[in-house]
């Protein structure tokens, strides 16, 4: 995998990029936006690791410029800029992840990857799906445990983020029940029945303002849920 690292602070990123390549990943390091334009025309770039405050502009600048050429690049920030209107803002200027400094690198590659493996997975179905327009596009926010769907914040309880969470690893295939339940017994002190899952995708169904059968949460009878 290739990544474009936009960083202005020579010591971090040189840190960042040593530990990303112990890792297997190709790095190519910017200073600045034009420098990272530069390099994101030249060379054939996979995922994005953005700096928000940059000596010649901003991060959302360079984040809305690369929207505007490729809708589905990962674009993750990384910033110490942790209050929620500069959430709101990266999100909504098409930002798939925002990791606050200083934060493990363990963690960073588990979201390059997730983020990376989800791309590949929408390129995939879209090339097995002509002209289908069924999939509704959101991003997964980690840290809050909550979605943003079209640049809104939509809360989600612990238990229904990792059955979404879920669906999303394995889109596109069928997810048993008995999957998708085991992501409730980690909530201690819940007591299942045979409908507790049923009432989990229910809420959340209603939290992305799916209809009751489902846009792209789709059930399967007998077998388990699958996300389309």
């Amino acid at each position: 995998m290739r990544i474009l690292l936009i960083e202005d602070d020579s010591n971090f990123a040189l840190g960042l990029k040593y530990s990303l390549k112990e890792e297997g990943f190709e790095v190519y390091h910017a200073e600045n936006i034009i420098n990272g334009e530069d390099i994101y025309l030249n060379q054939t770039i996979d995922l994005i690791l953005l700096d928000i405050m940059l000596p010649d502009g901003s991060g959302y600048d360079f984040c809305e410029w690369i929207r505007k050429k490729d809708k589905d690049i990962p674009i993750i920030f990384l910033t110490a800029m942790e209050n929620e209107e500069n959430v709101v803002k990266g999100f909504g200027l098409g930002a798939d992840d925002y990791v606050i400094k200083p934060f493990r690198v363990a963690e960073l590659v588990a979201r390059i990857k997730a983020h990376y493996n989800r791309v590949q997975i929408s390129k995939e179905r879209v090339q097995n799906t002509e002209g289908s327009d069924s999939f509704k596009e959101f991003k997964m926010d980690h840290a809050r445990l909550c979605v943003w769907k079209k640049g809104l914040r939509i809360d989600l309880t612990p238990a229904e983020y990792k059955i979404l969470g879920k669906l999303i690893e394995y889109q596109g295939k069928i997810v048993s029940r008995e999957i998708l339940t085991e992501c409730l017994w980690e909530n201690a002190g819940e007591y299942l029945d045979a409908n507790t899952l049923s009432v989990h995708i229910k809420r959340i169904r209603e939290k992305l303002g799916e209809s009751e059968n489902g846009e792209f949460i789709q059930t399967i009878r007998g077998e388990g849920y699958k996300l389309i």
